[in-house]
């Protein structure tokens, strides 16, 4: 039989086990050669009666249709006519044993895949010493079986009762945990619920991606009563390949991460549900890191510091919230350490819904190459944040080898769509719903898709939609309502188009264009819709270049105060910029003009502004004190 070995790998997308599904094929294809066979003969006794009774030299139909019948029960039954080449065939095995009757070899690879499936699932109950109060004593029992098997399914069946587990679990290469969907693990210790990795320092497993692998921890309850005992993760892999956690729920963690992903290449957390944080506001409960020295380090003390980043990680149709005993997390899915010269690579957050996060909800931090979409974002701190590494945090400005750079990175390819955020509460910065913020020294977004999202209820001071630093953006077709601060925000962008978005109960401007350090170059807003806002309905300001203002809708702005705002507003040493074929709508005399161009800025030109009612402005439709 084939026999699966410690280094065999399998990817996650495959079964973890399927030299099970072997077995079954391969009795499955003898009984099929046993079907084909009994069709051969069905097939000779439909022959013409003629060529039959010639054939064989003048035997009667019955007497042939006898020596078929014979010669078939001679196939399945008896050890006759061993020189009968599709009997010899039929009645050898996989490892090349002939056995006397094609029924006997069925017989005997049904039996031993009876057998293989029973060795390749341990029940942890058969491990378990009458007496054992600490279900982590046999539950480690038998994981520790299945890797010395070459990998196995650990089985842990539903009990009247919790699991106590009084020590950390340690699961190994090829090994599917498999919790019944009723099972309770109930932690009654201050460390980790389970993790990948022996605990001493310089552990060879932990550099690179060299740990245990090909790894599934699946079903059941897991109480970490961080409520009792204050710290611990409660699922820790680290430098390894091939990882799924799915289908189960954590509650109550203190300090740490329902799951951390350390260094994997190759990991999937699915429909996994995380309730009750009590700790940093920072802290996620699904944690996408890499091992970095700092305070604390993050695989405390037994990292080897190299800086493996995560590759290739989805986190899909998770749900993150307080629990009856605790708040919410800091966050729902994010990273917060990095190295310069090293990203996270290829990672999807998709179809989560997260409620209550202290601060952002997902924060795609040093990430290249990052889909986020048809998230369920609700009473939240902010939405969604994609930085590279933060020029103020000098702990991730260094290299692996410690060089410190003061300096940031490029991070590229992210797409945000199709998701709903909704009843944010942070109103201390300008991140709010989604934001793309990059940085100084080097720290440039490049090709970023912010697309479809529906962004509602964003605090004071906080905007919508924030672009900052970032190359080669589109914002196009999100719906806007009820932002506290502006819609749609840019600070030093470039090579960006901002185009069929609809914003209605702005507080303050439906898209501004400033600077920070730097100019804002070659814009495209065009086909934008603006209805209702306090302030203006687009400003562009601080040296804006080279950009177009097309064929948008503005209507019914400048709500806050009277005589202070526009419709179209052009400011502070913006040059070479059209403005063409925009529509500016007022119900009520409240603005300065519909479109107004100070004098600072030069190379403004202005065509096709369809401004009605003049009477509902205090200056003229158009102001241009360029010409």
């Amino acid at each position: 039989m084939y026999k699966l070995t410690k280094s065999h790998e399998v990817t996650p997308n495959s079964n973890l086990f399927s030299i099970l599904d072997r077995n079954a094929t391969l009795t499955e294809n003898a009984l099929n050669q046993n079907a084909s066979n009994l069709n051969d003969h069905k097939n000779a006794k439909k022959a013409h009666t003629s060529e039959q009774i010639s054939h064989h030299s003048g035997l009667t139909v019955s007497q042939e249709i006898e020596t078929g019948k014979a010669r078939f029960r001679n196939l399945v039954l008896n050890a006759d006519g061993t020189n009968i080449k599709e009997v010899v065939d039929a009645r050898v095995d996989t490892d090349a044993v002939v056995h006397p009757t094609l029924k006997d070899r069925l017989d005997y690879e049904d039996n031993q895949v009876k057998k293989d499936l029973q060795s390749r699932s341990l029940n942890v109950l058969n491990y378990l010493i009458p007496g054992e109060a600490d279900a982590s004593l046999y539950i480690q029992r038998a994981l520790d079986d299945a890797y010395d098997l070459g990998g196995a399914q650990v089985y842990v069946p539903a009990i009247s009762t919790p699991y106590v587990l009084k020590k950390t679990l340690l699961i190994k290469s090829n090994t599917r945990l498999t919790l019944n969907s009723n099972v309770v693990f109930d932690r009654q210790h201050a460390d980790d619920f389970i993790v990948n990795f022996e605990k001493e320092k310089g552990n060879p497993r932990l550099t690179k991606y060299n740990g245990y692998s090909n790894i599934v921890i699946e079903g059941g309850t897991w109480r970490s009563n961080g409520d009792v005992f204050k710290s611990g993760q409660a699922i820790l892999i680290a430098h390894a390949k091939n990882i799924v956690i799915r289908d189960l729920t954590v509650y109550d963690v203190c300090g740490g991460h329902a799951v951390e992903f350390n260094g994997i290449d190759t990991g999937l957390i699915d429909n996994v549900k995380a309730f009750g944080f009590d700790g940093a506001e920072y802290r996620g409960a699904f944690q996408i890191d890499l091992d970095k020295t700092g305070n604390p380090p993050t695989l405390g003390s037994y990292g080897s510091f190299d800086g493996t980043p995560c590759k290739n990680i989805t986190v899909q149709k998770c749900e993150v919230g307080p629990s009856s005993k605790m708040a919410s997390w800091g966050r729902a899915v994010e990273s917060h350490s990095s190295f310069i010269g090293v990203s996270h690579e290829n990672i999807r957050i998709l179809n989560n819904k997260i409620r209550g996060t202290i601060n952002a909800a997902i924060r795609a931090y040093a990430w290249n190459n990052v889909y986020i979409a048809g998230n369920e974002i609700t009473n939240c701190g902010s939405g969604i944040i994609v930085n590279p590494p933060l020029v103020g945090k000098p702990e991730d400005t260094v290299t692996v080898d410690g060089t410190q750079t003061n300096a940031s990175q490029e991070q590229s390819n992210v797409i945000i769509e199709n998701n709903t955020i909704d009843r944010l509460t942070l109103s201390d910065d300008l991140l709010g719903g989604i934001a793309v913020w990059g940085q100084g020294r080097g720290g440039t977004i490049l090709n970023v898709v912010v697309s479809k999202n529906t962004i509602k209820n964003t605090p004071s001071n906080a905007n919508a939609i924030y672009v900052k630093e970032a190359k080669f953006v589109k914002v196009d077709a999100n719906q806007i309502e009820g932002s506290g601060h502006n819609g749609i925000s840019l600070a030093t962008a470039k090579y960006t188009t901002i185009t069929r978005n609809q914003l209605t109960d702005i507080a303050v401007t439906g898209i501004y264009v400033g600077a920070s350090g730097a100019s804002s170059d070659t814009l495209q807003i065009v086909g934008n819709t603006v209805t209702g806002a306090g302030g203006h309905g687009i400003h562009l300001a601080d040296s804006t270049k080279r950009s177009q203002v097309h064929d948008n809708t503005i209507a019914n702005v400048g709500l806050a105060e009277l005589d202070r705002y526009n419709g179209l507003y052009v400011t502070n040493a913006s040059k070479n910029v059209t403005l063409r074929n925009n529509n500016i709508y007022a119900t009520e005399k409240r603005l300065i003009a519909g479109v107004f161009v100070t004098v600072t800025n030069s190379d403004i030109v202005i065509s096709g502004a369809y401004v009605p009612n003049p009477e509902f402005y205090y200056r003229e439709p158009v102001v241009n004190q360029t010409v």
